[in-house]
Parts: structure tokens; sequence; C-alpha cells
């Protein structure tokens, strides 16, 4: 999906394949008009990426990211920062922080498994 205008969350979503903010053509470039999960609680099960022509930061502030992943996954994440409400990782699969990023703000929580948080450089 592509959008010009805030996309915020009424209902918890499960992205079961890949969430990428911002494209070649979209990039994620103004917070104030980007992508909210509100209250709500994004899963992610799988991928997700923030491309590097995205230069703003990324604020899920008022809800829960949960990656869950028997696969490794990459936290979402950039130069700019993301900010979350709650940070929740499950699964088995290593979740890796990438270098130049960061994140604030963030109540993390592991739940279930032997998955670990693996950060690169910060």
């Amino acid at each position: 999906m592509t959008q010009t205008k805030t996309v915020t969350l009424n209902v918890d979503v499960t992205v079961t394949n890949n969430l990428t903010i911002g494209d070649a053509s979209n990039p994620y470039t103004n917070a104030g008009t980007g992508f909210s999960i509100g209250a709500q609680t994004l899963t992610i099960n799988n991928l997700s990426s923030y491309l590097a022509t995205s230069t703003a930061a990324l604020t899920f502030s008022g809800g829960t990211a949960l990656f869950n992943s028997t696969s490794a996954q990459s936290i979402l994440n950039n130069a700019a920062g993301v900010t979350y409400g709650t940070l929740s990782l499950t699964g088995t699969g290593t979740k890796n922080l990438t270098t130049g990023g960061t994140v604030t703000s963030a109540t993390l929580t592991q739940a279930g498994g032997s998955g670990q948080l693996s950060v690169t450089e910060i």
C-alpha cells in the first residue's frame, strides 16, 4: 500500500510477510504525515524494513510493536530514530538492531522462546 497521508491503525494488525516503511518513489520523510500505530498492537511475523531513502524519525509511541518469529528479524530503526511505546520480542529468532539506528523510549519485553536481542555498533 502506498499512502501520501498519515496511516493510523484503528485495530490490531498482524503483518505476515513484509512491512516496508518508505520506498524509492515515496520515502518516509515527514514524521507528521506517515505511519502511526495509535494505541494498537502491530505484530510483525516476518521481515520489516525502513528504507535508506526515508529520513524522518518513526514513532510507535502510543502502542505496542511486537516482533514475533522463529527466524532472525531486524527491528525497525534508522539514524533519525524510532520511538516505541512498548517494543515486544517473541519467538525464538534473534532480533537484530542494525548499524546506525536508534531506538528511544521503549519498554522492552521478551516472552517465550529463547530468542535474543543482538545490538550492533550503537
